[in-house]
């Protein structure tokens, strides 16, 4: 399999000079509890709620999402919307 790149804007090196950009990783997670539990977890450890619970749709569920103390992304999804233990 080939893969070909250009275009007026490619510059081959841009990773290179901007791999900061690059360090930051994005993890989806499913919740197997109401994702308020989570969230409040999060705000108690020092991380950032980037979305709060949002509904999908009643048979889909809820997400969320937020950035942890280093930065990265965690988008969490849960069916549920009562907390269970």
């Amino acid at each position: 399999m080939a893969v070909s790149v250009g275009g007026s804007n490619y510059c081959p090196l841009y990773w290179l000079m901007n791999r900061s950009i690059y360090q930051k990783r994005s993890i989806y997670l499913d919740c197997p509890r109401d994702i308020d539990f989570v969230i409040q977890r999060v705000k108690e450890a020092g991380g950032l709620v980037v979305e709060p619970k949002t509904i999908i749709s009643r048979s889909l569920g809820y997400y969320a999402t937020f950035e942890d103390l280093e930065g990265n992304y965690i988008y969490l999804h849960s069916l549920k919307k009562t907390t269970s233990l």
